[in-house]
């Protein structure tokens, strides 16, 4: 009796190691898949013939992007001992100009943030589109998500006032970069930073993932988060607790402007709610009828750029 009680203790433990060690294996496999730009079990977006929308969509980044690379120069910072790439378009030297500084989503680069540029720049604006860090021509091999990127932001934010002592930045994120955008917003921004716009952007890292690991692979947030959490503070040097934008946002009093399309799924539509709440100075809402994830520009631009044309002309 005692040997069999032995043998059922040891097949317990046995089986409770695997499947810890599978837990493990399969919480370092989404951080790689996630995080990792040097992984090759990096996530790899959808490269199927685009549809019509698509192509339309595609059209317009790259004649944007053609367009920004003919008036911008190539600038750099550098933050953690990585060289961040960045576009410039400096209308003149004058002091007190209004700046903008767009930022780009997860996996995507500063040429997709290029029709953002030219719209405020066909409208008196300095323009800066940077290339967050693992992206585009900045270097890096681990994503932050906003918390690591919210740094070089400031870094950014720096560069632009050292041009400009009196600058009047507006800045503008796109998913990630909406992240990036508003995690910034709870440090200490120096004055010439004068308002923010998010456009759909998540609430927190955590519940991003949580989202996506259960429409990606149909698996419950517990314990995979927690563990790839710790596993991304190792490896990355980063936790996703850091990335709470709705903390970032209670700590922040620089007007918001909150766009979010009603048919994203991506970044769920039920987070605009959630930090429209969390900001507790200036806000104004737009909800985009329709739009998927990042393209509320596209499915409606004459709201989307009457919003912000309104929203900017109130605080810049």
């Amino acid at each position: 009796m005692k040997r069999s009680i032995r043998i059922v203790f040891i097949c317990i433990l046995a089986a409770a190691a695997l499947s810890a060690a599978a837990l493990c294996a399969g919480a370092a496999y989404l951080v790689s898949y996630a995080l990792d730009s040097a992984s090759p079990f990096a996530l790899r977006f959808d490269t199927d013939e685009p549809d019509g929308a698509d192509q339309a969509h595609q059209a317009d980044i790259e004649a944007s992007f053609a367009w920004l690379c003919g008036i911008a120069e190539d600038v750099y910072i550098e933050n953690d001992g990585l060289a961040l790439h960045g576009y410039l378009a400096r209308r003149s030297e004058e002091q007190g100009a209004r700046w903008l500084i767009a930022v780009h989503g997860y996996k995507a680069s500063a040429a997709d943030m290029a029709p953002f540029a030219e719209w405020y720049w066909r409208r008196g604006w300095n323009v800066l589109v940077i290339d967050q860090r693992a992206h585009g021509l900045s270097e890096g091999r681990w994503i932050g998500m906003g918390v690591l990127e919210k740094n070089d932001l400031l870094g950014w934010i720096d560069m632009v006032i050292g041009l400009d002592s009196d600058a009047r930045i507006a800045l503008h994120g796109v998913s990630m970069g909406a992240a990036t955008v508003m995690l910034a917003a709870g440090e200490a921004l120096p004055q010439n930073v004068r308002c923010i716009i998010e456009d759909c952007g998540y609430s927190s890292v955590a519940a991003e993932f949580s989202h996506q690991l259960q429409e990606m692979f149909h698996l419950p947030p517990f314990p995979l988060i927690p563990l790839a959490s710790a596993i991304a503070e190792l490896r990355a040097g980063w936790s996703f607790s850091q990335g709470d934008a709705l903390a970032a946002l209670r700590r922040s009093q620089v007007p918001l402007l909150c766009i979010h399309g009603s048919a994203d799924t991506f970044v769920p539509f039920s987070m605009l709610d959630e930090i429209y709440e969390a900001a507790p100075g200036d806000k104004v809402r737009l909800i985009v009828r329709g739009a998927e994830h990042a393209r509320a520009r596209d499915t409606n631009p004459n709201e989307y750029w009457t919003a912000v044309s309104l929203f900017t002309a109130a605080y810049v």
